[in-house]
């Protein structure tokens, strides 16, 4: 679990934290400006971070049928 879940978060808002979080990764200051800006703590964005890649990944290393 990503702590998501647990937040007053929509489900259209809950998608796109986790696409910023992506798409914001390793640039500097972007943790601590989601962190704030969606009133989750840090090791939560990162939970998120960690999660949708994995998810990602195995969606497109899954072989086509």
């Amino acid at each position: 679990m990503t702590g998501l879940h647990n937040t007053d978060l929509r489900t259209s808002q809950k998608i796109e934290f986790r696409a910023k979080v992506l798409a914001n990764q390793g640039l500097h200051g972007s943790v601590t400006q989601m962190s704030q800006e969606y009133g989750l703590s840090r090791p939560t964005l990162y939970r998120v971070q960690e999660n949708t890649a994995e998810i990602l990944f195995h969606h497109f290393s899954q072989t086509q049928e």
